[in-house]
């Protein structure tokens, strides 16, 4: 009983240094006066200049939104590349029938350039036959439309051993 009183007591002494110093309010953290650094800032009522409608900065990644035709190394065959507003990729082979399914992955931008990880399941007569990974970045072109950048991919096998890599540029454009 001794025992709980002194911590009850310890616990109300806390209490009381401390309750001074507990803010009021999210922006009121030191209790600074308005007008100062970290002090109350009053909300303004009119439009700041160069807000009107219209001008309303474009997000990062609506920017890469969209389907692009991409090359993975020097004179591979293109491969059409989608980008959804919701952070998933697929990617597609446009003329090799050998390597038809999709790759699904995702990806994330970040001011004018993007990273994106995709992985495409390998299927052989046999059934199963692994998987290829690609991960890579993207830049955007200044004019919108064009991409560059660099890509690695791995091919692994259905033992889970990696069988190929292979490392490179790329280089796209709007579909």
């Amino acid at each position: 009983m001794r025992r709980t009183l002194l911590i009850l007591g310890a616990l109300g002494l806390a209490v009381a240094l401390v309750a001074p110093f507990a803010p009021t309010g999210a922006q009121d953290v030191l209790r600074t006066p308005v007008g100062q650094l970290g002090g109350r800032v009053p909300l303004g009522t009119e439009a700041p200049a160069g807000s009107e409608p219209g001008t309303t900065p474009t997000p990062d990644d609506a920017r890469f939104v969209g389907a692009w035709v991409v090359r993975f190394g020097d004179g591979t065959e293109p491969e059409l590349v989608e980008l959804a507003a919701d952070g998933t990729v697929r990617q597609t082979a446009l003329l090799d029938t050998t390597n038809a399914v999709p790759a699904r992955g995702a990806w994330v931008a970040s001011g004018r350039s993007a990273a994106f990880s995709t992985v495409r399941l390998r299927v052989e007569p046999a059934g199963f036959g692994g998987t290829v990974l690609v991960s890579g970045t993207l830049t955007l072109g200044a004019d919108g439309a064009t991409v560059r950048g660099a890509f690695t991919e791995l091919t692994v096998d259905a033992a889970g051993g990696v069988t190929g890599q292979e490392r490179g540029d790329l280089t796209g454009s709007r579909a």
